[in-house]
């Protein structure tokens, strides 16, 4: 039988496969039962930067449900920075899988103790969420991009636990922005995370919310730049959206993922389709002969000039007829 354990940010996992910071993650019962089912780990629901500095009001009611213009408004809210600690606390002591605390945070404020407290509270690491927005044409692209090492530098040298940074895909230079994440103190990468979607409704002529969850359409690009930025970079990467089946998580580890984060499949389809992904993983290792994650992984049969060349490419005719 196969093994699936792999190690992520230095941390020993059951499997490759990680549940994504969400709704998902906010309650103890179904911790247990992701870990039960063999989740490597699992990211607990964001705690928002304002929230840290005492600014955040709103609380998330249990009639906020998935999918809707206030739960997309109010994700990652629904615990406040004390009851976050607790929470950490309470689900450390019911599973033995690693605990990856989240804080969706965009600025420089001396936060940094609140995040210290994690690791007393039973934390394993930290993934922090970043997403600037350029909202002004002054703003340049490179000045997103130090404040953002800048952060992560400063993180690095207050936690004393492994740090995650969770990225959007709309950089000018993902080599370059990632390989400087990395110099400043990431040890993992998750790409990508899938924003806020917005939307106008044509009837009522009011904003409303788009589709809150992935499609499978875009595994693609998550699939291009794990493949590209695993050649280049030393640090961890935690493959991320677009992922709703089995072949997807094959597929991410193939192109060199070292983890697989998922979570909109588990909307759709129920938390217990993760025991799904984790059996469907299994048997194609056995199948294919594998004994181990490291085995296979990014280890497309193909040079490594002919990976490269396959996604890079962007357009469907190549005009150098390679």
């Amino acid at each position: 039988m196969a093994s699936l354990n792999t190690k992520y940010l230095g941390l020993d996992l059951q499997s490759p496969l990680i549940v994504s910071s969400s709704t998902l993650t906010g309650k103890v019962e179904a911790i247990k039962k992701l870990a039960d089912y063999g989740a490597g780990a699992v990211v607990l629901k964001s705690l928002f930067e304002e929230d840290i500095r005492g600014t955040g009001d709103i609380a998330v009611t249990e009639e906020i449900q998935p999918g809707t213009d206030l739960w997309m408004q109010n994700v990652g809210m629904e615990k406040k920075p004390a009851s976050y600690l607790a929470f950490i606390g309470e689900v450390k002591k019911q599973v033995n899988i690693p605990i990856i605390a989240s804080i969706n945070c965009h600025s420089l404020e001396d936060w940094g103790d609140y995040v210290r407290h994690m690791k007393e509270a039973g934390a394993s690491a930290v993934e922090i969420n970043l997403a600037p927005m350029a909202d002004h044409v002054d703003l340049r692209s490179q000045d997103l991009e130090k404040q953002a090492v800048k952060l992560i530098s400063k993180l690095n040298k207050e936690l004393d636990l492994p740090l995650a940074v969770k990225i959007g895909s709309n950089y000018s230079s993902l080599p370059h922005f990632t390989a400087e994440l990395g110099k400043a103190g990431a040890d993992g990468l998750v790409l990508f995370n899938r924003f806020w979607q917005p939307d106008i409704d044509i009837n009522k002529m009011t904003f409303s919310t788009g589709i809150p969850f992935s499609t499978e359409s875009e595994l693609a690009e998550t699939l291009r730049w794990t493949g590209l930025l695993s050649s280049m970079i030393k640090t961890d990467i935690s493959a991320s959206r677009g992922v709703h089946g089995p072949e997807d998580v094959i597929k991410l580890l193939l192109a060199g993922a070292t983890t697989v984060q998922v979570c909109s499949v588990l909307y759709k389809n129920g938390i217990d389709y993760f025991k799904e992904l984790v059996d469907g993983l299994d048997s194609w290792m056995d199948k294919k002969g594998f004994a181990s994650i490291d085995d296979f992984k990014g280890k497309v049969k193909t040079s490594v000039q002919q990976r490269r060349s396959f996604y890079e490419q962007l357009q469907y005719t190549n005009p150098k007829g390679n």
